[in-house]
């Protein structure tokens, strides 16, 4: 939805021992390398992504003022440098719930 990747390789660093190639969608050939320290892949069965749980976790989040995104958000460079941000300062939380975390 915002990139596609295209290999994820165990080859870089200590500190970060895999490499993400992906490519924006947006502008097609455009491959950009992304080391990690971790790699998650989330993938659930449904194309409708759920938002939200019967116990509105996303409701209490937004009244707790805590900012949040659904993986299907993740399209776009501002709010991959947000995450990235977060987590280099040690305030990224990423959870799956449903399918995504079962598989």
């Amino acid at each position: 939805r915002g990139v596609k990747v295209v290999s994820v390789e165990k080859k870089g660093s200590e500190e970060c021992p895999w490499v993400v190639k992906y490519e924006d969608c947006r502008s097609k050939g455009n491959v950009q390398l992304l080391p990690a320290f971790s790699v998650i892949v989330a993938t659930g069965k449904h194309r409708i992504p759920n938002k939200n749980t019967t116990d509105d976790v996303a409701g209490k989040l937004n009244k707790a003022a805590i900012p949040f995104v659904h993986s299907t958000e993740m399209c776009d460079g501002t709010t991959w440098e947000r995450a990235i941000t977060a987590a280099r300062n040690g305030r990224l939380c990423i959870l799956g719930l449903g399918n995504s975390a079962a598989d």
